[in-house]
C-alpha cells in the first residue's frame, strides 16, 4: 500500500504531455489531438490528502479531501498556482481574455448531464438517506473572474469583473464593467 505511516510513499506525481488527447473546451482550454499541453499532477497522501494539478498556463487546481469527500479547493485560470483555502468548498478564481459565452454553454450542459448521470449511479449503489446533505449542495462557493472581453450572441462587454458568491444555495452575482454594474 501507500501508507505513509509505515514509512511507505507520501507522494505521487505525474506528468503527461498530453499527446493525442482532445479536450472539447472553448479556447485557451481546449485542445486537439495534434496538440498537445503540459499536465501536473501531484497527490500528496501525509496530512490531509490534497491534489495539485496544473494545465499549461491555463489553469492550476488544488484540492483537500477530508473522509472521502471534497472538503475544499481552488481553480485558478491563469498562470498563478492555485491553493486549498481555509473554508470549505471551491473557490473559482482568475482571468480570461475572451470568452464566448455561447461556446461555453454546452459545456455547462455536458457538466450538469454527468452530475446528474453520477447522482443517478450513486442513488443506486446507496440510496440516501434522511441523515444524508442535500443533494443539490453546490461545492463552488464562489467564483470571482475578470474578462478583456465577454460576448454573447449580438452582446460584448470590455473589461468585466464577476464576483459570484454561494450561501445556502442562493446565489448572488456582482458585475462591474463600464456598461454594465449590478448585482443579479
Amino acid at each position: 500500500g501507500l501508507d505513509p505511516r509505515e514509512g511507505a510513499v507520501s507522494q505521487l506525481k505525474a506528468h503527461s504531455q498530453l499527446n493525442g488527447v482532445e479536450l472539447k473546451l472553448p479556447e485557451p482550454f481546449g485542445i486537439t489531438r495534434e496538440q498537445t499541453r503540459d499536465l501536473h499532477f501531484e497527490l500528496n497522501l501525509e496530512g490531509p490528502l490534497t491534489m495539485a494539478i496544473s494545465y499549461g498556463n491555463q489553469a492550476n487546481v488544488a484540492i483537500a479531501l477530508k473522509d472521502g469527500e471534497l472538503h475544499g479547493g481552488q481553480v485558478y485560470l491563469g498562470k498563478t498556482e492555485a491553493y486549498v483555502p481555509d473554508e470549505p468548498g471551491m473557490l473559482i478564481q482568475g482571468h480570461v481574455n475572451d470568452v464566448k459565452i455561447e461556446e461555453w454553454l454546452p459545456v455547462w450542459q455536458r457538466i450538469e448531464q454527468a452530475q446528474l448521470e453520477l447522482d443517478r449511479v450513486k442513488n443506486e449503489i446507496s440510496p440516501p438517506s434522511n441523515e444524508d446533505k442535500d443533494e443539490d449542495e453546490n461545492p463552488i462557493r464562489a467564483i470571482q473572474l475578470s474578462a478583456d472581453y465577454v460576448s454573447y450572441e449580438e452582446q460584448s462587454f470590455e473589461n468585466i469583473k464577476l464576483d459570484v458568491q454561494q450561501n445556502a444555495g442562493d446565489w448572488r452575482a456582482d458585475i462591474d464593467s463600464a456598461v454594465t454594474k449590478g448585482h443579479i
